[in-house]
């Protein structure tokens, strides 16, 4: 059994809809799999905006407290599959995407957690600034005809994104019961409201390496990424690289890895500032803010003696 996790909070219903087609599409029979629609405190109920009747397994589940990361782990408590699969409500699976998840946790025993190779952008306009050129990972895109995976913490080629997220469940249950344990800085990670931390998936997949699996991404894991005008605005993407930038920073602390943005110098800002490049000089400051505010509060919590997550590879069990 696969359990089809999709958390939500005041969706576009439209890209939901084409979510939940992409789902109705899937190749894999209906009675393989699950559908749970996680309702993150939407200021109007998800339920009444969709049709789940084509399938037999299929509800929707209210979470109250905001967050990615508490809509993911309940999802978590709620499903019932051996894997569960992470689908935000703007993708569309490729019709074989479930039944070639079953098959690759079958053929790779050692494999833990693993996502989509291909992530495919649809656009809601078309690109008005070359800005995004060298930055379309940050709206979790990718396009490879290779496989990667291992248990290298930092390899980001073999990482999967949220989007699409396959995970064992014992593996899922083990990082939820770990995060039972965690202070605020750890259960924020993920998204939350208006902020844009983006790094529960990664501490999801470092988590399965450290309980002794590989994780990996695969070429015939393929999927299409709606992505709404505002998302590629430079606005948004300033906000965007801050909070990437400083929820990867909080998440590095927390397993023991030195902070990997850097403030940029004064003569970085002023070069941008004198060719009068703004969208340059915005993502400078992004970076730059990110990083004076992740230092600040990574120091706050060495003084506070936060727990560290060892970074000591378990032997699974057998």
């Amino acid at each position: 059994m696969i359990s089809v996790v999709i958390c939500t909070h005041n969706p576009r219903v439209h890209y939901l809809s084409a979510t939940l087609d992409g789902l109705r599409d899937q190749s894999l029979s209906f009675d393989a799999w699950e559908v749970l629609v996680i309702d993150n405190r939407s200021d109007t109920a998800v339920s009444g905006l969709l049709d789940l009747s084509w399938h037999p397994n299929a509800k929707v589940i209210i979470e109250n407290e905001l967050g990615l990361t508490p809509a993911r782990l309940r999802g978590i408590r709620e499903s019932i599959g051996e894997l569960i699969v992470f689908v935000d409500d703007d993708n569309v699976l490729d019709p074989d995407y479930l039944k070639n998840s079953a098959e690759l946790a079958v053929l790779n025993p050692s494999l833990g957690i693993f996502g989509a190779a291909n992530i495919i952008p649809e656009y809601e306009k078309p690109l008005a600034y070359k800005h995004l050129n060298g930055l379309t990972q940050f709206l979790a895109l990718r396009e490879r005809n290779s496989d990667k995976w291992g248990t290298d913490l930092e390899d980001g080629e073999s990482t999967p994104f949220g989007a699409g997220l396959v995970i064992r469940r014992h593996l899922a249950r083990s990082w939820a019961d770990s995060l039972e344990q965690a202070g605020g800085n750890r259960r924020g990670l993920g998204r939350r409201g208006t902020s844009l931390g983006s790094a529960e998936d990664v501490d999801m997949a470092w988590h399965c390496v450290i309980e002794g699996f590989a994780k990996g991404t695969f070429a015939r894991l393929r999927m299409v990424h709606l992505i709404p005008a505002f998302r590629t605005l430079p606005k948004y993407f300033a906000r965007l690289i801050r909070g990437v930038g400083y929820s990867n920073a909080i998440l590095r602390e927390i397993y023991g890895l030195p902070m990997n943005i850097q403030r940029p110098s004064t003569v970085t800002y002023l070069v941008y500032s004198i060719f009068r490049n703004p969208i340059a000089t915005r993502y400078v400051l992004a970076s730059w803010v990110a990083a004076r505010t992740a230092k600040k509060d990574i120091l706050a919590m060495r003084k506070k003696g936060a727990e560290r997550v060892s970074r000591t590879p378990r032997t699974p069990a057998s």
